[in-house]
This record gives structure tokens, sequence and C-alpha cells, in this order.
């Protein structure tokens, strides 16, 4: 089978390692931070069970899947938003900006 240039070159974007550039390294903590913060709801909320351990894989996958878009996409002036669950924690540990 032969391939287009386009399928080679998604495919070598897909299998290569990108290095973090420009503010890629903060916008993969705010999705872990976000998907972290998911994740305790789900155990808090839910009870053990196949579902929960599902939901729990989803949340996982959405936020490797986000940061692979980061990593794949060159670099753009992405404004970075703390999510209100983050500011949340803060609040509640006194630590309001």
């Amino acid at each position: 089978m032969d391939l287009t240039k386009k399928q080679v070159k998604d495919l070598a974007n897909r299998f290569t390692y990108h290095p973090p550039q420009g503010d890629q390294t903060e916008r993969y903590e705010v999705l872990r931070n976000t998907g972290l913060a998911l994740a305790e709801q789900i155990m808090g909320l839910t009870p053990p069970s196949r579902e929960q351990s599902l939901a729990l894989t989803n949340v996982e996958q959405a936020i490797m899947w986000a940061n692979a878009a980061i990593a794949r996409q060159p670099v753009v002036a992405v404004p970075v938003m703390v999510p209100l669950v983050e500011a949340d924690r803060k609040e509640q540990n006194g630590e309001a900006e």
C-alpha cells in the first residue's frame, strides 16, 4: 500500500516525541489539575463499580488526548485559563489571589 505524502507526515507527527515549547507545559498542568479534580469528584460521589472505573478511565483518556492535541500542533498563543475547581481549592486553602 502506497501512502500519500500527507499520510506519511501525519504518521510521523503521531509517533514523534514533541518536547514542550512555549506555554505548553503550563497548559498540560492546567489539564492535569482539571482532570484530577473531576476524578476526585467521581470517586467521592459514585460507588466503587465498573461504571466508576470506566468514568475514571475516560477522564484519564480525555486528558491524554488533550495533551496530545497540545503536543502535536504548532505553538500557538492560547490563553491559559485557571479552572474553577483550582480557584475554589485555593480559596478553601486560604490561597486566594
